[in-house]
């Protein structure tokens, strides 16, 4: 089972990275598209901001779960390192059930935002806005399941 979600982990974190650099590729491009056509033409393209910022959002949140992979968020070390060993495997498997409890319950609400908005349209694209807040529920799955490889990994108070 281990080994299982530790492949896993290791492939949505790849996947996770790939999708982060084709996204930022493809703001870079629209938004230099769009002030290329404003300035430079005088024509401005309608649904540019919009995929702009939908990539961001899935930049994001996909970025963000490749911090969980990585321990790369706000933490408070000096608590951490200052305890002894049981202590510190203790709190910090803590620390991580809360991030589990925290990212189900983001899944769970991204979820239910989907079935909300399915029927909803974007703007200036005319896509379902489904695909924008979907980036809340894929975020927090690929989250979880580093979350559950860490914690099954913890040894000497860490999980990086």
């Amino acid at each position: 089972m281990k080994s299982a979600l530790s492949s896993t982990s290791k492939y949505l974190d790849a996947a996770a990275l790939f999708c982060c650099g084709i996204l930022l590729i493809l703001m870079v491009v629209v938004v230099f598209a769009q002030i290329i056509f404003r300035f430079f033409i005088g024509s401005s393209l309608s649904w540019s901001e919009e995929l702009a910022r939908y990539s961001m959002i899935w930049l994001s949140f996909l970025g963000a779960s490749a911090g969980v992979k990585r321990g790369a968020h706000v933490g408070v070390e000096f608590l951490l390192r200052s305890l002894p060993e049981k202590k510190r495997i203790l709190l910090t498997k803590l620390i991580l059930a809360l991030g589990l409890f925290f990212f189900l319950v983001v899944f769970w609400k991204g979820i239910f935002i989907l079935k909300i908005v399915r029927y909803q349209s974007s703007p200036a694209m005319g896509i379902s806005m489904m695909y924008p807040y979907m980036a809340i529920s894929v975020g927090s799955f690929i989250s979880l399941i580093h979350i559950l490889d860490a914690l099954l990994s913890v040894k000497g108070g860490s999980f990086k």
